[in-house]
């Protein structure tokens, strides 16, 4: 274990990396696991004291510290990430807006009428939510800050908070000729286009999955299997999704899009919201919101498939 080093270069016709001091460390094989950085729209963003990510415990804290003496915030994003931010804050009687640039809350998670639901949920808790809106710029004008936004809009706030994803960490594997795209392109064995070089968590492009805990937990035993010279592979699972905000429960899973073929059952009232989306006539996906008791076996059937028949005690 070498700590406080940063690795500058790989060369692989050597199999070696060399360290930013010039230092030269020699492999059979070598596992990139470099992550991902929160993704900032403009790095000049970051400039401002005021501004932050979070990636680390330390940044949180440096959050927590931050917020303790204002009375306003800005979410930037209305992701998972940044409604839990949100709802930190407004739990600390901070006044908080949510800006989300899609026109409506999770879209890659809830349908249009879940979406809606939540939305009224968190209104409900004196939080502000501006869809459809891209950051232009953060500016100090007269000692007040302020978040402007494409149509010229700007958002007063003592702080503001950037949850908008992240971006892998590419750039080791690019400059000694890895193939990348938005990520290190790697096969199911977790195996880069350069011999005896393996990759794998967020810094990784397998398919289309979004940078989660438990795919990169496979994806590295995969990898450090491979390294050693076993022979693993990784497959893609469904994983669900969940949020403990604004006193709600929130677990989706599978597919949710309305395509042909797709058949839907629903349970909603005032403050549950249950819906399963069934293909050919098999469980595809899920949206539960206020319904923590049926998410185990939700999660269970959508994972076997289960029939409509099978699952009619759910709704």
């Amino acid at each position: 274990l070498i700590k406080s080093t940063e690795i500058a270069e790989i060369i692989p016709s050597d199999n070696k990396v060399a360290d930013s001091n010039g230092n030269t460390y020699s492999y059979d094989s070598l596992i990139l696991s470099t992550g991902a950085s929160p993704f900032v729209p403009a790095p000049h963003f970051l400039e401002h004291d005021f501004v932050f990510t979070v990636r680390s415990f330390d940044d949180a804290v440096k959050v927590q510290k931050y917020a303790s003496n204002i009375k306003k915030a800005a979410i930037i994003g209305g992701g998972l990430l940044g409604l839990e931010a949100a709802w930190s804050l407004c739990r600390q009687n901070i006044d908080v807006t949510i800006m989300e640039l899609s026109k409506r809350l999770l879209p890659k998670q809830l349908d249009p009428d879940a979406s809606s639901f939540l939305e009224t949920v968190i209104k409900k808790n004196d939080v502000n939510i501006i869809t459809s809106a891209m950051t232009n710029d953060i500016t100090v004008e007269n000692g007040k800050k302020f978040v402007v936004l494409k149509n010229g809009k700007k958002i007063e706030t003592d702080m503001v908070i950037v949850s908008i994803g992240v971006r892998a960490d590419i750039i080791l594997a690019k400059n000694c000729g890895i193939d990348t795209d938005k990520g290190i392109i790697v096969n199911s064995r977790m195996e880069t286009s350069t011999e005896n070089i393996f990759a794998c968590g967020d810094a990784v492009q397998f398919g289309c999955i979004t940078p989660l805990w438990m795919p990169a937990l496979k994806q590295g035993a995969v990898a450090g299997t491979n390294a050693a010279g076993g022979n693993d592979e990784f497959a893609t699972d469904i994983y669900p999704a969940t949020l403990k905000a604004f006193e709600t429960t929130l677990f989706f899973i599978g597919n949710i899009e309305k395509e042909p073929g797709i058949e839907e059952l629903s349970k909603i009232d005032d403050d549950k919201y249950l819906k399963l989306f069934y293909k050919n006539e098999k469980l595809d996906g899920a949206i539960l919101i206020n319904v923590p008791s049926k998410i185990s076996a939700v999660l269970n059937a959508v994972k076997k498939g289960l029939s409509q028949k099978e699952t009619a005690d759910l709704i």
